[in-house]
């Protein structure tokens, strides 16, 4: 870990036309840039994240590299995101709740780790609205660099979320803006399979919303824009619903003949992936807009 970390650093220093004086100017000693480089120490967390911040690289980068802590948190969230991813939001409420001592939190980005999955399944797991928005609002105040990372866009649409969950939604709509624009100033530095995941469901859940206000166009946008992400990445996740999605826009745009396409890919996708949500949603809607074309139900 200490190596890749050490090779990541060295190769963003070089296509900067840095050496090692330029980045340690200011933060640290040559030597310790040369350490860190060659695998053979690690900095103090704070000159990391100098580091990090002078190289423009994310902090959540640079989380996954120092992520083998002493309290074992990182496994307990990394089994948190894919509960979550799962929908099963209610199991990863229970699981915050008994495995995730707050004082053994060791750094600032499994901080505001917490206080992001602590809102969203507080929201969605244990329908707790007042709840969630104080833990989203801990997490957006919680400091990790000079940089937004992915867990500030993930927080900013969740809370746009939380407010169209509560019918309000003019504030919802301020929120997906801003989660919006926030996730075009980070998606240059974000290239992991998980952060793919992740960007997906700011789109998915930004294009229901302007699906719902009946700005077709705009959630059309969307959903071709995480389509096309989980494409790139040859991934699944999440595809079903941005179809379906897709598919329910398209009909309100008039276009049935693209909708049933649509609808069809979401509903393989539901039965390949055993997703009993999915296909009852996609039933539901093909039912609901007298849409045929599925043979298999």
């Amino acid at each position: 870990m200490m190596k890749e970390l050490g090779e990541k650093i060295k190769e963003t220093r070089i296509t900067k036309g840095l050496t090692q004086k330029d980045l340690a100017d200011g933060i640290c000693t040559q030597a310790t840039i040369s350490n860190l480089e060659n695998g053979a120490s690690f900095p103090a967390l704070g000159t990391l994240l100098a580091i990090s911040d002078r190289l423009n690289i994310e902090f959540s980068e640079i989380y996954e590299y120092t992520a083998l802590n002493k309290n074992g948190y990182s496994d307990i969230f990394k089994k948190i995101r894919v509960l979550c991813g799962q929908g099963k939001y209610a199991e990863a409420y229970k699981m915050i709740a008994a495995e995730v001592e707050f004082d053994k939190l060791e750094t600032v980005y499994e901080t505001k780790q917490y206080y992001y999955y602590l809102g969203i399944t507080s929201l969605l797991g244990a329908d707790k609205y007042s709840d969630a928005l104080y833990n989203f609002n801990l997490a957006l105040f919680t400091e990790t660099g000079k940089n937004l990372d992915i867990i500030d866009v993930l927080t900013t649409n969740a809370i746009g979320l939380a407010y169209d969950m509560n019918a309000e939604k003019e504030k919802a709509k301020t929120y997906f803006e801003k989660s919006i624009s926030q996730l075009n100033e980070v998606i240059g530095h974000l290239d992991s399979l998980q952060d793919t995941i992740e960007i997906t469901k700011v789109y998915y859940n930004s294009a229901r919303f302007y699906g719902k206000i009946e700005e077709f166009k705009k959630a059309l946008e969307f959903v071709e824009l995480g389509i096309d992400l989980q494409q790139k990445q040859s991934t699944s996740y999440t595809l079903g619903y941005l179809m379906y999605e897709k598919g329910y826009i398209l009909f309100k745009l008039g276009n049935k003949v693209d909708a049933e396409k649509s609808y069809f890919c979401a509903a393989a996708l539901g039965e390949l992936n055993e997703d009993a949500a999915l296909i009852s949603d996609v039933k539901k809607s093909m039912k609901e807009h007298k849409i045929a074309g599925y043979k298999y139900w």
